[in-house]
């Protein structure tokens, strides 16, 4: 992931997974269940997956967390640390990770 700043009391993302032809359903097994564990951690006010209409393989992940404390925890745990290591095989290129922040 690139820099991330502190903005705000919450910290926003949204993170893409773009995955290798033939791998898209097992990517996305393992998305839905780091996404399930995700969802329990404190402070993660939304973990969404998204896909575009149509053929899209890309899967798209909308997470909100309470603040930047919650969100550092959850960014260096094991659990995140060994899912992205895991769906490595899976992708075609990087995970693209993006801070957002709502305009008002």
């Amino acid at each position: 992931m690139s820099e991330v700043k502190r903005v705000g009391k919450q910290a926003v993302f949204v993170t893409v997974f773009y995955p290798k032809l033939g791998f898209e359903a097992l990517l996305l097994d393992q998305v839905r269940a780091w996404v399930k564990k995700s969802r329990d951690q404190a402070g993660c006010r939304v973990f969404d997956l998204y896909r575009r209409p149509g053929n899209s393989a890309a899967i798209y992940l909308h997470e909100i967390w309470e603040d930047w404390n919650s969100f550092e925890a959850h960014a260096s745990s094991f659990q995140t640390s060994r899912f992205r290591a895991d769906v490595l095989r899976y992708l075609d290129r990087p995970i693209e990770v993006v801070q957002v922040e709502e305009i008002p």
